[in-house]
């Protein structure tokens, strides 16, 4: 399965910085860290100057989505560029410190802090170490965006008019049919082992006890990372791309795994 995510306004102000060298510090009041208050005082000289993107965050319900997600979705998700986390962010591990002796945490985890659910104290986790990145060096054509299946071709860039673009050329943005677009996008590959998903599905039994389970938002985050010396925590955590999945952890629990790629990245108008 591929998905692909629409990129908030926090990863852009994060390109413009890494492209201009000048320093980057997210706005008051748009870290993941911040709303759980996890690690939000530490010392900067621990961290690399600018954040990369490397952690993940779930949405999940008892809900299943509508339509047919698993289809090239170029118009992105239903979250705004402006928005700072998901819609019902869930943790990917939750236990007691008795329990968690005996099944400890992946190491992939982040986010740690804790939760008191019903008079009784977890440990919760609420993010995921994600690093496995691909990108190949053709840039892609996307023709009728509209339609139910996209045309996906590569660009040829060994032709004249792209050293030497033609004089008088213009597209009409206002049209809305019929426009071609290029983009380039990384691959993410996310893998979740069975052991970690009868961990989620723990944490949904105790959030939401009765119903299916359905993870259906997925968040990629740039953060820094920050050896505490004991563990290894993200800080600083943005949302970089949201996007809709629609999965039912059951299955995903009988398959055994939950293997699927994400694509991130951007698209611009193909001016002809």
């Amino acid at each position: 399965m591929l998905y692909n995510g629409s990129k908030t306004i926090y990863n852009t102000k994060l390109q413009n910085c890494l492209l201009t060298g000048l320093p980057y510090e997210p706005i008051l009041g748009t870290t993941i860290n911040e709303k759980y208050n996890i690690m939000t005082i530490y010392d900067k000289s621990l961290v690399d100057s600018y954040p990369k993107l490397n952690l993940i965050i779930l949405g999940a319900s008892t809900i299943e989505a509508n339509g047919d997600l698993t289809k090239l979705n170029l118009y992105g998700s239903g979250h705004s560029p402006i928005e700072t986390e998901l819609k019902n962010h869930i943790p990917l591990y939750l236990r007691t410190a008795e329990e968690a002796i005996t099944k400890p945490p992946s190491k992939k985890y982040r986010l740690k802090t804790s939760l008191v659910i019903n008079g009784i104290e977890y440990i919760a986790y609420y993010g995921y170490n994600a690093v496995d990145y691909n990108n190949k060096k053709e840039i892609v054509i996307f023709n009728n965006i509209e339609d139910e299946y996209v045309s996906v071709s590569k660009l040829d860039t060994d032709i004249a008019d792209i050293l030497n673009p033609p004089t008088g050329s213009t597209v009409d943005l206002t049209q809305t049919t019929g426009i071609t677009y290029i983009g380039d996008f990384v691959k993410l590959h996310l893998f979740f082992t069975l052991n970690e998903l009868l961990e989620l599905k723990n944490v949904l039994n105790i959030l939401y006890p009765d119903g299916e389970h359905y993870i259906n938002e997925i968040a990629v985050c740039h953060s820094k990372e920050l050896n505490t010396g004991t563990y290894v925590e993200n800080v600083e955590t943005q949302i970089s791309y949201f996007l809709d999945i629609d999965k039912k952890l059951d299955d995903a629990i009988t398959e055994g795994k939950l293997d699927f790629y994400v694509e991130v990245g951007g698209m611009e108008v193909l001016r002809k």
